[in-house]
């Protein structure tokens, strides 16, 4: 893949489609929820998985898995798009997701059927429950990159993090995935040049069409990075730890105090940072950190200790997560309150 050419032809669709949204009204337009000033496209997302159909083209890999995830992208993000232009209710989002899902499952027989091997224990099988157990941890990420996809870049970032954790973790070792990454994350990091109208660009957000994409790559390489290459699920799962605990964190924060699950709000933790420190930057930056922490913490448990200690630091990790969210939240409605 000619990165070069790659980067060039992400600049102009990205142009391109900046100015066709505007024609067709793809806008997302501010109210009282929303932080941004103007109109803004919302099609980032779509733009980007245009470019992933145009790598397909360019590139030759030997893994019928890249190009089916890629040509299943594709249709996620145009399943996206319809949402963000006719804000769909979420029984038919849910439905919308799940096709693709079904889909690419079936198409590359690509699905956990096991949660690896650990001390003490053994393969983790999942028998006649495996079909539909992957198909909720891959409903968990898309949605959770949703629910962090409401500040400038950071959905974007946790993508590029988690992915080049993915070669981190193999010690970026097998050459066709190495290719395959770099080819995802071009269009991505040129994606945040807009995004944060850098260099006078045009504006994009990357819209659900952008969520919906980035978490279902996330979803299927991570099973597959485990199945292709035997990466162990117990080291991957750190890679996601940041999305995955901010979701889990925010839905039971919610349950808990009697509000709806899937309402959109400022519940989050990028809103809350962003709300003290007034920087979306800064933001970003802060919760790279935290996930760069998560990442090389992790690869240090599964290393120097062992599968089983690694799974179980995680949902550990998590409770402490929980933990300080919940404690963040009532100082907030304390100091709301006063």
């Amino acid at each position: 893949m000619n990165y070069l050419l790659l980067t060039i032809i992400s600049i102009i669709i990205f142009y391109l489609i900046s100015k066709i949204s505007k024609k067709f009204n793809l806008l997302d337009y501010p109210d009282n929820r929303k932080i941004h000033n103007e109109p803004t496209p919302y099609v980032g997302g779509f733009a980007i998985s245009i470019l992933y159909l145009i790598i397909i083209y360019f590139s030759n890999f030997v893994s019928e898995f890249y190009n089916n995830i890629l040509v299943y992208g594709f249709v996620i993000s145009l399943f996206g798009l319809i949402d963000d232009k006719y804000k769909i209710g979420i029984g038919s989002k849910l439905v919308l997701q799940l096709m693709p899902i079904i889909f690419m499952i079936h198409s590359a027989n690509i699905y956990l059927e096991n949660l690896g091997e650990y001390e003490l224990i053994g393969f983790v099988e999942l028998g006649s429950f495996s079909l539909v157990f992957s198909v909720l941890c891959i409903f968990l990420l898309i949605n959770s990159i949703n629910y962090i996809d409401g500040l400038d870049g950071l959905a974007s970032i946790v993508f590029l993090s988690s992915c080049l954790s993915f070669l981190f973790f193999s010690h970026f070792e097998h050459k066709e995935l190495n290719i395959f990454i770099f080819s995802l994350i071009i269009p991505v990091i040129i994606f945040l040049f807009f995004n944060f109208n850098l260099f006078y660009l045009p504006k994009l957000f990357l819209g659900n069409s952008g969520s919906n994409l980035l978490g279902f790559l996330l979803s299927f390489i991570s099973i597959f990075v485990y199945k292709k290459y035997n990466i162990h699920p117990a080291l991957i799962v750190w890679s996601l730890a940041f999305p995955v605990y901010e979701f889990l964190s925010t839905n039971i924060l919610r349950i808990w105090s009697n509000r709806e699950i899937f309402k959109p709000g400022h519940d989050h933790l990028h809103y809350e940072i962003n709300q003290k420190i007034k920087n979306k930057y800064l933001t970003n930056i802060i919760i790279l950190l935290i996930i760069i922490f998560y990442s090389c913490f992790g690869y240090f448990i599964f290393s120097f200790f062992n599968s089983l200690t690694s799974i179980i630091t995680f949902i550990i990790s998590f409770f402490i997560y929980f933990f300080l969210r919940k404690m963040l939240t009532v100082k907030k409605v304390i100091f709301t309150k006063e």
